[in-house]
């Protein structure tokens, strides 16, 4: 049976109520905010990241089953979710206080393409590489130079 995600719209208030609702919970009940499990991880505290693997788990699988609908994708999707938050968070990229599942979900959503699409091509493939270079020439390159000091002559005009 195919399951059937449902769209909510909520209001930013209703969302900023439902935020604290979800934050005063979980200080009721012993449990670290998003911010203190982040802050964890960052410090090292491997029992933060699995906490947020448990919590945020299964808020994830349906998202990812929605965007791709392959069980296996979607399990190394999720595999690849995790691994990438967990670098960047303990590289302190992370700084967005409360808004972990939707940062989460950012992240697998790329991740999910990144599984569904490994041969599509980026700019690192050789050939691709080897082409742009070989379309660069003196000219061009006299040309671009040109154009860029017509567009910032135009922009003194402005300032």
């Amino acid at each position: 049976m195919k399951n059937k995600i449902k769209k909510l719209s909520v209001s930013a208030k209703g969302g900023a109520d439902r935020h604290a609702r979800h934050t005063q919970a979980n200080a009721e009940a012993g449990r670290r905010t998003d911010a203190e499990l982040a802050q964890g991880v960052h410090n090292g505290d491997m029992q933060c990241f699995a906490e947020i693997v448990t919590r945020f788990s299964p808020h994830l699988k349906p998202y990812l089953h929605y965007l791709m609908h392959d069980s296996v994708l979607e399990k190394d999707a999720l595999q690849d979710t995790f691994i990438t938050a967990q670098e960047e968070l303990q590289n302190g990229k992370y700084h967005e206080e409360g808004k972990l599942l939707l940062w989460l979900k950012g992240i697998a959503f790329i991740m999910a393409h990144k599984v569904a699409d490994p041969e599509r091509k980026f700019v690192h493939d050789e050939k691709v590489l080897e082409k742009a270079e070989a379309e660069v020439t003196e000219d061009a390159v006299e040309k671009d130079t040109q154009r860029l000091a017509a567009i910032h002559k135009m922009l003194k005009r402005f300032s």
